[in-house]
């Protein structure tokens, strides 16, 4: 990655809880992250978008963001917990490399 600007390089990072993760900014600006999944019955990665990226369609208006607190208090939560996040294994991270290799050689997938 030798054009990576130094505020976009990958710092290893951890949770409260100890598992490994990197955070990093993707092409629209989204902050997204790559981590260890908690899971103890086999080993996962979470990785995606940090933001759930709700949006609520009003007729005439078009289509708006919805945030934390318009869920909470439509619905009386006290928190919530969302998640968009893709939780992968092994397996399913070895079948995805042929597919990203591809794209970093040659900008195409097929």
């Amino acid at each position: 990655m030798a054009n990576v600007r130094e505020k976009d390089k990958m710092k290893l990072q951890h949770t409260g809880r100890g598992f490994a993760y990197y955070e990093f900014t993707e092409f629209n600006g989204e902050l997204c992250n790559i981590q260890k999944s908690s899971n103890g019955m086999k080993s996962c990665i979470w990785l995606g978008s940090k933001n759930i990226g709700l949006q609520g369609f009003i007729p005439h208006i078009g289509w708006s963001d919805i945030t934390e607190d318009q869920i909470k208090e439509k619905f009386g939560f006290q928190s919530i917990i969302a998640n968009n996040r893709m939780h992968l294994n092994r397996e399913q991270v070895a079948a995805l490399l042929p597919i990203l290799q591809k794209f970093v050689d040659t900008l195409e997938i097929d």
